[in-house]
């Protein structure tokens, strides 16, 4: 299934020639925007009436905020509802929306992650900006609608203010905890630095001290890409242990960014495909050697372990 992204003027030219036989169209005006006029219509079409925004905040905030509305569950539904059911008889899919760069982008990432585990090439190509918030609620009920989201881990990422607010409110049940924290060695750890004490909170525990940096500045700590993170081999195992007792997972580091964000994205990449949904939060930046040797750990542990999943 061939995925293509169009803003109106270019769907609306396209038209007028006519679309490709087996060609499934979905449309993303604004609210209150006119229809797009196609002078030929494609074999199937679904219009969806939402604005570019990305919260609820961005409703109340914004001086036109009566007019704006948020991407709902209902619409990512009833898109990911007309995509199944049309998806054997379609051939070409274009996604639409006024600019052809955001709403549409973020839909054409959520069809392609999604079918393809390679979403991630709209969001590296610079004439894009994939509505975040679109992008997870289309991948959401795509996901949902083929069943894939049956059983699945659940895994969160917090910093350590956030996991120590959650101890006051209440940690969450049935959850082992990774938690990485900075090693004596860290130019950032302060003379009263302590780790989290999770003593009491969660079910289970995997602490480890952990620099985080990236690539390039290893050697300035005398260490290599091998010697980095040995633990890794330890962790997948721990990970394992964890889903096949029904645990969900909670990555925590001191901002909740870097370190536990790059954990997260390797749990959810070997186990669902879908590490792409942490790369795309603009609240993380995952640590891409964390995230490396936390996913070669995991596909080792498996190769080793299972002859089939």
């Amino acid at each position: 299934m061939r995925i293509q992204i169009h803003g109106r003027g270019e769907l609306e030219k396209q038209a007028v020639s006519g679309f490709l036989p087996n060609t499934s169209v979905i449309s993303i005006t604004d609210v209150n925007e006119e229809p797009v006029k196609l002078a030929h219509s494609p074999r199937y079409l679904l219009e969806l009436s939402f604005d570019d925004i990305s919260s609820k905040a961005d409703v109340f905030n914004d001086s036109r905020r009566l007019a704006l509305n948020l991407y709902s569950k209902e619409q990512a539904e009833q898109l990911a509802e007309f995509v199944y059911e049309h998806k054997d008889e379609t051939e070409n899919i274009i996604c639409q929306c006024r600019w052809g760069y955001s709403r549409s982008a973020a839909v054409a990432a959520a069809l392609k992650e999604h079918f393809y585990n390679d979403g991630i090439e709209i969001f590296l190509d610079e004439q894009y900006y994939p509505n975040i918030y679109v992008f997870r609620q289309t991948l959401r009920a795509l996901n949902r609608i083929s069943g894939k989201a049956v059983g699945k881990l659940n895994v969160t990422v917090c910093s350590r203010k956030s996991v120590e607010e959650l101890f006051q409110k209440g940690f969450p049940e049935h959850t082992a905890a990774i938690s990485f924290y900075d090693p004596e060695t860290s130019y950032h750890r302060g003379t009263d630095y302590q780790p989290v004490d999770y003593s009491g909170k969660a079910e289970r525990l995997f602490q480890v001290p952990i620099h985080d940096i990236d690539l390039s500045v290893l050697p300035e700590f005398g260490l290599t890409y091998d010697t980095y993170f040995p633990e890794a081999d330890r962790l997948a195992e721990f990970i394992y242990s964890a889903k096949s007792d029904g645990l969900n997972i909670l990555c925590q580091c001191e901002y909740g960014e870097s370190r536990s964000s790059g954990c997260a994205a390797a749990i959810l990449e070997h186990f669902y495909k879908t590490g792409i949904t942490i790369f795309a939060d603009y609240r993380y930046y995952p640590n891409q050697v964390v995230y490396h040797k936390v996913l070669e750990a995991l596909e080792k542990y498996k190769k080793e372990n299972f002859t089939e999943l």
